[in-house]
């Protein structure tokens, strides 16, 4: 058993446009292991727009809360975290770096220190604050890409990297948020990045494959090749706008849309467009055609999926990834979406798979948790060091057994 005064504990938090989740994990008895889901909290976010803080205090309230509820659940306090950042302002950029190797006989990790440092020196858009340098592939002398160099012989190493930015302000208000919260930040990840961490395998990143997080008033969609980030892109559209829209189209409230949006919203070759359908609100039954509500839900989906085919063309990744889509986040929950991902962006398509994995607690995170969790698998230091670092011990992190620690269940 793992001694509570010696055990260590991540978190995750999720800052989302409508809700901040929080995910408390222990450090796992065994090396290897993924940590041990202790505890979850959620609270209703004020203060964001389109992934953006706009109030940093009300934003802080908001993760004070989910904080608290998580630490409840989990009987552990923890003073720190690692956070998702998301807005269109967080980027991708292309780097290479070269260093003289010191010893020619033998590559060391000083060396590889050294190319990275060299790769860091890149030129952003203006306002643009780096996040994180991350290692593609190096090369010794120009021959052949590998990951993992050390040990290696030869006179000059090369390495190929993605940087990850945001802006510059963003960045400042969310850290004042954070701050105000008095919840030390461990490390900031995008957001789709995180959930892709929690959800993907090591053989769909190997193939070469999109991930995409639809959330609130946020798309984001991560490129995976040859195991590593390639692409993010974000597009300021999620499923707040399909339940605005079915608000509108069916002359109902919010709260009744998003009850029909996510009980009763179903698109492709399956539906019933004949069917009609009833529920009870404010102790009246009220009914609704199905080719109505598929009418609304179908044209927003084409336009989010329309964007992120145009995000995917201007990047340079459209119809060149075998893995296809994947697709995650609270949004993809709609029935048949994948048939309409598919037909817009020319890829196969399907939604992340699922098993259920219980907390300590016994409950079941919906898929909605997926980025949160990735975070806190992120605020594992060991686990963030390898994972982010060209080697070959990248084979043992994903090649262990990883539990996905979702199911359909919402909170």
């Amino acid at each position: 058993m793992t001694n509570e005064k010696e055990a260590i504990y991540y978190c995750g938090i999720d800052v989302g446009t409508d809700n901040v989740r929080c995910v408390i994990g222990r450090a796992p008895e065994k090396a290897g292991e993924l940590p041990h889901i202790l505890g979850f909290g959620v609270a209703k976010t004020f203060g964001m727009r389109r992934g953006n803080v706009v109030d940093p205090v009300s934003v802080a309230q908001s993760m004070d809360s989910a904080l608290a509820e998580a630490e409840k659940t989990a009987g552990v306090s923890v003073d720190g975290a690692t956070f998702s950042i998301n807005g269109q302002n967080v980027m991708t950029h292309d780097s290479k770096g070269a260093s003289s190797i010191e010893n020619s006989e033998h590559i060391s990790g000083r060396d590889v220190q050294n190319a990275l440092d060299a790769a860091s020196i890149v030129q952003l858009p203006a306002n643009q604050r780096m996040l994180e340098l991350i290692p593609v592939g190096f090369s010794v002398d120009g021959e052949e890409p590998t990951q993992d160099p050390v040990g290696m012989s030869g006179n000059r190493l090369e390495v190929e990297a993605v940087v990850i930015s945001a802006a510059e302000a963003h960045l400042r208000t969310l850290e004042k948020a954070i701050s105000t919260a008095n919840i030390n930040c461990n490390g900031l990840q995008p957001e789709v990045r995180a959930g892709a961490e929690a959800v993907l395998t090591r053989e769909q990143r190997e193939r070469g494959v999109i991930y995409i997080d639809i959330g609130a008033q946020t798309t984001s969609l991560a490129v995976f090749e040859e195991t590593e980030l390639r692409r993010l892109a974000v597009v300021p559209m999620g499923s707040a706008h399909i339940t605005n829209d079915l608000a509108i189209g069916l002359r109902v409230e919010v709260d009744l849309a998003e009850k029909i949006k996510t009980e009763f919203a179903a698109v492709g070759n399956g539906v019933d467009l004949g069917e009609v359908f009833s529920l009870e609100w404010d102790d009246e039954i009220q009914s609704f055609k199905v080719r109505d509500v598929d009418m609304i839900v179908r044209a927003r989906l084409e336009e989010i999926f329309e964007k992120l085919a145009k995000a995917l063309k201007k990047l340079g990744q459209h119809s060149r990834l075998p893995g296809g889509i994947i697709l995650g986040g609270g949004g993809c929950a709609i029935e048949g979406i994948e048939e309409v991902a598919k037909d817009i962006l020319k890829l196969p398509c399907k939604r992340a798979e699922i098993s259920t994995y219980e907390t300590s607690t016994g409950d079941i995170l919906g898929s909605e948790w997926s980025a949160a969790v990735g975070l806190m698998l992120f605020d594992d230091r060991e686990f963030n060091r390898v994972s982010n670092h060209g080697s070959g011990i990248l084979d043992h992190i994903f090649d262990r057994t990883k539990k996905i620690l979702f199911k359909g269940k919402k909170y």
